[in-house]
């Protein structure tokens, strides 16, 4: 049992009291019977309070009501709009990226030359050095020497290609 002589005091052990679940050790109100008996005779009008909405307790003996504060009243709920992608991967809602009514069949190709699945197949990668890949389409073409072009480098040792591009580079040096 512990007394307190400052009220401040033993408002901070009980808002804290929430922290010691799942322990052994439990902290309670003990009131005496003069003060337990004033409670009881308030508590119909905290009943009647909290079911009005209004924020209702006891401080001691007494019952002290307050209005709910008016920024913490729920106006509007949130609903999410279906338009809007769920996922950050950059695909629109609208369009599929592996099968589904979204995706659109490339000119040509039917559902079932494609083992029944339809998907959008990306156009293909300019070459390097060509008129798209230099200034896109409805340019003329550009001559570019390839030739002095960095080659590119491993981007780890495990990389088999890249270390295939560099014996062919040192080969022809």
């Amino acid at each position: 049992m512990a007394r307190f002589t400052r009220f401040s005091d033993r408002e901070a052990v009980m808002r804290n009291v929430g922290k010691l679940k799942g322990s052994r050790i439990f902290v309670n109100e003990d009131l005496c019977p003069a003060s337990h008996n004033i409670r009881k005779a308030q508590f119909p009008a905290l009943k009647e309070a909290r079911s009005q909405g209004k924020i209702a307790y006891f401080r001691h003996t007494k019952l002290i009501i307050r209005e709910k504060h008016a920024s913490n009243q729920v106006t509007e709920t949130f609903r999410r709009d279906g338009s809007v992608g769920r996922h950050r991967n950059g695909t629109p809602s609208g369009t599929s990226d592996g099968g589904g009514e979204g995706a659109q069949e490339p000119a040509g190709v039917s559902a079932a030359s494609m083992g029944g699945q339809s998907s959008a197949i990306a156009p293909p990668a300019p070459v390097v050095g060509s008129a798209a890949a230099i200034g896109g389409a409805g340019y003329p073409p550009v001559d570019v020497d390839v030739s002095s072009c960095a080659t590119p480098t491993p981007s780890s040792r495990n990389d088999k290609k890249s270390t295939q591009s560099q014996r062919i580079t040192r080969q022809r040096k």
